[in-house]
């Protein structure tokens, strides 16, 4: 009875163990690029390299840049390869199954890729009219310190220059000032800006007048701040 005992024990303790050492692990691995953008169409290798002809597996990141492994041996450390375009881009040697998610960040862009993004530039054209629609020609405009002349089409052009807010000011004699903050967010974009006619202010004395004001002379003093003795 002790023999049929010990060998059922053994039995048990031989399944338990067979069972054990054939569970499996899953893992996603995320790919993304430096500035954290996830990187599609990625090619993740994991190979087993405990033992000789070591399980393969293969798998393609998808739009979120994640490649989803399952079926993989607990326990073990695989060798993982990253490839994008056919060409190797990171590789780890340890890559444990004991985690189920695992964030690879490539050193470099794309192959090809210098790793720096092109910087995107615009062409802006600021037109200039009055309140009445009329184009204005010959108008500064200062696009931050960089200061050009409208031409008889009321435009001014400003090429290559970087996506961002800017602070625009527009003068011309006989016009209020514009001064406004705008951001140019287009590749190509125009903007129009209305001047409005200054008006000119009048200090006028009365001299000399009747109470019925039926005789009253007028004296100017000053015409938007100009001294009386030059008008």
């Amino acid at each position: 009875m002790k023999k049929v005992l010990l060998v059922l024990m053994s039995l048990f303790l031989f399944v338990l163990v067979g069972c054990g050492s054939s569970s499996s692990n899953s893992l996603d691995i995320n790919v993304v690029d430096l500035s954290g953008k996830p990187v599609a169409n990625a090619t993740v290798i994991l190979t087993d390299t405990t033992v000789a002809m070591g399980d393969v597996f293969e798998i393609t990141t998808d739009e979120n840049g994640i490649a989803s492994f399952s079926s993989l041996k607990s326990g073990v450390n695989y060798k993982m390869e990253v490839f994008v375009n056919g060409e190797k881009v990171s590789e780890r040697s340890n890559v444990s199954t004991d985690i189920d998610f695992l964030k690879i960040t490539l050193d470099q862009g794309e192959p090809g890729d210098d790793g720096e993004e092109e910087a995107i530039t615009a062409t802006l054209k600021i037109k200039v009219e009055d309140n009445n629609g009329k184009l204005v020609e010959d108008a500064k405009v200062t696009l931050d310190n960089d200061e050009k002349h409208t031409v008889v089409t009321g435009i001014v052009t400003y090429t290559d220059i970087k996506l961002g807010k800017y602070t625009v000011k527009i003068e011309k004699a006989g016009f209020d000032v514009i001064e406004e903050e705008i951001e140019v967010t287009k590749e190509a974009e125009t903007m129009t800006f209305k001047l409005t006619v200054q008006v000119n202010k009048f200090t006028i004395n009365y001299i000399n007048a009747a109470e019925d004001y039926t005789d009253y002379s007028l004296e100017i003093t000053s015409i938007d701040g100009i001294d009386k003795n030059i008008l």
